[in-house]
Formats: C-alpha cells, sequence, structure tokens
C-alpha cells in the first residue's frame, strides 16, 4: 500500500523531515505483520502479511496528532495460498466408520485442501488437480467434486482395495489407506443349493444341502445372520415338512433332513423371504427319490 503525505491544502509534501510518522494498528483474526517504509519523496509504503485468511482491519494515523490517513480504517482480505498437499487431510467415509463398506454402496473421500500455513482453499477456486481411485478386486476411479472436495465410487467386489488420494501427483499425507468391502445381502436369484446326491438315498436315512448365499453383485457371503428357511414336498402322508437349517456363519446353510416315507421328494429353499431359484445343477428345486430299505440300490 502506497501513502502520499499532503498538507491541509492539498499540496503533496515531498520531504519527510517535517512530517509526523505513520503508526499502523491492526486488528483480525490473527496478527498482521505491518511494516512502515518511509519513501525519500515524502511518501509512504505499508508492507503488510498475514499467514492466517480472513478479513483484517489496518488503521494509520498520524504518531503525533493520532488524525487517521486516507480515511483508514480499511478493510484488508487475505487469502489462502496455493494448495501443498502435506497439509490438505482426506477422510474415509463409510456407514460403520471402520472402514468398511458394502457392495454396491458408494464409498466418500472427502477432502480439505489447505495451503502451507493450514488455511482452507477452495478446490475450483485453485483448480486443484485431485484424484482418488481404488486398487483391489477391481481398480475404480472416484468421482471428483473440486467444489466440496468430496469424491464418490461404487465397488461392487468384495474383498480389500487400497484407496489412493493425490493432489497434482503427490499423495495426501496419511494416504493410500486400506478399505474392506463386504458382500451385500443375499440375492435368492443368484444364490444356489449343493451337496444333493441324485439317488441312492433310503427312508430314515439323513440328507445333508447347502445353501450358498451370494449378493447381487455375485459375491460369496461370508456371513451368516440371514432368514434361510427349507421346505420339503414328500409323498402323500409324509409329516415331514420342513428341513432343519445350520447357520455356518460363513455365508453357507446346512439343510438336514430324514425323509418318512419313500418315493419323490421336492426341496424348496427361501432365503430372506424369497425362493431360490439356482441350484448347481441348473434346476430350480431340487428332486430327490427316496427308496424304500428293503430296496437294492444299483451303484
Amino acid at each position: 500500500m502506497h501513502i502520499v503525505r499532503c498538507d491541509g491544502y492539498g499540496n503533496r509534501l515531498a520531504e519527510t523531515t517535517s512530517a509526523a510518522p505513520i503508526s499502523a494498528t491492526s486488528t483480525g483474526p490473527d496478527t498482521l505483520h505491518v511494516h512502515v517504509l518511509e519513501q525519500a519523496d515524502g511518501s509512504v509504503k505499508l508492507q503488510y502479511t498475514a499467514r492466517t485468511a480472513g478479513d483484517y482491519t489496518l488503521r494509520c494515523t498520524s504518531s503525533v496528532s493520532g488524525e487517521a490517513f486516507c480515511n483508514s480504517p480499511w478493510t484488508i482480505t487475505v487469502r489462502a495460498g496455493e494448495v501443498l498437499p502435506e497439509n490438505c487431510q482426506a477422510t474415509l467415509v463409510t456407514v460403520d466408520g471402520q472402514h468398511r463398506s458394502v457392495a454396491g454402496q458408494t464409498v466418500t473421500v472427502a477432502v480439505m485442501f489447505r495451503d502451507r500455513y493450514g488455511n482452507a482453499v477452495q478446490g475450483t477456486e485453485k483448480g486443484v488437480p485431485l484424484e482418488v481411485w481404488a486398487e483391489g478386486p477391481e481398480n475404480v476411479a472416484f468421482a471428483v467434486d473440486g467444489a466440496s472436495g468430496k469424491c464418490g465410487a461404487k465397488l461392487t467386489k468384495s474383498g480389500s482395495y487400497l484407496v489412493h488420494a493425490a493432489i497434482n501427483g503427490t499423495a495426501v499425507s496419511g494416504w493410500p489407506q486400506l478399505l474392506h468391502v463386504l458382500a451385500d445381502k443375499s440375492d435368492p436369484v443368484r444364490s444356489y443349493v449343493s451337496g444333493a446326491p441324485p439317488e441312492g438315498l433310503r427312508v430314515g436315512e439323513p440328507v445333508t444341502l447347502l445353501l450358498h448365499t451370494v449378493d447381487a453383485y455375485g459375491n460369496a457371503r461370508g456371513q451368516g445372520g440371514e432368514e434361510v428357511v427349507v421346505e420339503l414336498h414328500g409323498p402323500l402322508g409324509s409329516q415331514v415338512r420342513e428341513a432343519w437349517v445350520v447357520d455356518n456363519e460363513n455365508g453357507t446353510y446346512a439343510a438336514r433332513f430324514k425323509p418318512d416315507m419313500p418315493g419323490s421328494w421336492t426341496i424348496k429353499p427361501r432365503c430372506v423371504g424369497v425362493w431360490v431359484v439356482l441350484v448347481a445343477d441348473g434346476y430350480s428345486t431340487v428332486f430327490l427319490c427316496i427308496h424304500d430299505q428293503s430296496t437294492t440300490i444299483k451303484t
């Protein structure tokens, strides 16, 4: 800032010997360092620096009379500097806050841009070249919103990912970070049954089937806790209507029962209230032929 001294009639003072020294004071979010530099032509240069962005008030007065110069005080706005990747902060936003997500859900990375002094910088205003991407079962680039610093992507494959955040090719402090994506809830259309022998079963002998739960993206579930029911339709007169289901707590469910009559049996598994329509052999239900104890079975 440049101040030109004038007398009461508007005439410029070309000498500093008769001029009163200028005193500069300021208020604001932090200290505004002001240097008053007397020039040979009688004018004054004011140099000011600040580390904290914000609005400051600068008042210049005569050190003799206390009279304000040039209609001071003035409002000075200090803006943030260039983005420094090492000072930026990025947060991996997940549902449970434990760096875990579910297949198909949006994973968000929130980036706070900061300059060398820690001041927040608006992304679009400075044109920050931000990149966020995930490496793992699938490689996914995040959609970047430069205005808010929020980046999002849907990861559909379960497994472990390494999520990167970089500004102008330099990694944000504390990144990359590990993210675990779990399978979504079971999809009865993709889940399937295995373990049923096509023949050779007798009345009273235990039958065991294994239901494999899979989500809508084809990920095998690694945990249990879902509602699974296996209905049985045997010959007329059979008293067995439902299999005993054991949750293996690894995404599979064992269904066991003992047929009480010989003949044809139809087994219909239901997961989360919906029929499981895919069986390992390609059929929508499991058909078993149960023999009487006296029947000779060829092997």
